[in-house]
């Protein structure tokens, strides 16, 4: 299968069912549409490179992605998630630090910087608000982890 791109309409609809595009209303999302690109990918892909510019982030779709950090896995993705979102958040971060590598068969809606950056002001609040939920749920996890730890 290797990396191909996918003609829009099904993965859109699909993709709108997550979490991540919820706060875009029907315009918003029909403009993210026409930046994003539409991907399906083979297991064992690499879908993100540590030391690659970090110039786009990823929403999976459907399947799993490991997160690798110089050896073996730190995090797994399942569809819904994002990856790569340090691009948006913190565009003069540099390269990448992780490896982000497909598990399975799947599909993922690509979302180049430089086109967000120049999208309407109610599609970029939307990704904004879609990573401020997802920068909050991965805090909540975080300190329920640390909760969990006993002295």
């Amino acid at each position: 299968m290797g990396d191909e791109r996918v003609a829009a309409p099904g993965a859109c609809l699909r993709g709108r069912e997550f979490a991540f595009f919820r706060d875009l209303d029907d315009e918003a999302f029909a403009e993210l549409q026409a930046l994003a690109h539409w991907r399906r990918f083979a297991a064992g892909m690499p879908l993100l490179r540590a030391g690659e510019p970090g110039d786009f982030f990823c929403v999976l779709l459907a399947d799993t992605a490991r997160i690798v950090q110089g050896g073996p896995a730190i995090g797994l993705l399942a569809a819904g998630d994002c990856c790569g979102e340090m691009a948006w958040l913190r565009p003069n971060a540099g390269a990448r630090r992780v490896d982000v590598i497909a598990e399975c068969d799947g599909e993922l809606v690509e979302i180049p910087v430089a086109a967000l950056a120049a999208a309407s002001c109610p599609l970029r609040h939307g990704v904004d608000r879609a990573f401020l939920h997802l920068l909050l749920d991965r805090l909540e996890q975080a300190d329920s982890g640390l909760a969990s730890v006993t002295l």
